[in-house]
């Protein structure tokens, strides 16, 4: 089943993510899939790779107290993703999505309790 957080930016919903926990979600990460959704949220996760994904994607690395300390847009399939000694949690998105939605270095972000189920992803 499924599992989802609520993530917050500045104290303001963000999107509901979905959200990996287990070192089995962790390692899956988004392969085998076409699209990141409304984006896959690595709890614990400190590196990424795109070795046999479909698309690229955009990655935001967290710290342990959710401040973005480096951002990695548009990284193509067959590659390793940054490695940050600070980064205690990683959020995957569609890329262009940084772009987009204008995520920049040093924001604090939070999030809610995980909510079990199929509960629909959704943005703002």
């Amino acid at each position: 089943m499924k599992k989802w957080i609520d993530v917050y930016r500045s104290h303001i919903f963000f999107r509901r993510a979905e959200l990996a926990l287990t070192e089995k979600e962790l390692s899956k990460g988004l392969l085998g899939r076409n699209s990141a959704g409304s984006g896959l949220f690595l709890m614990g996760g400190r590196m990424v790779h795109t070795f046999q994904m479909k698309f690229p994607i955009d990655i935001v690395y967290l710290n342990q107290n959710g401040v973005i300390i480096a951002l990695e847009r548009n990284v193509t399939p067959n590659q390793y993703g940054g490695y940050y000694e600070e980064a205690a949690h990683i959020v995957e998105f569609d890329a262009g999505t940084i772009q987009v939605c204008q995520i920049n270095i040093g924001e604090k972000w939070g999030w809610g309790r995980p909510i079990v189920g199929e509960s629909q992803a959704i943005s703002k």
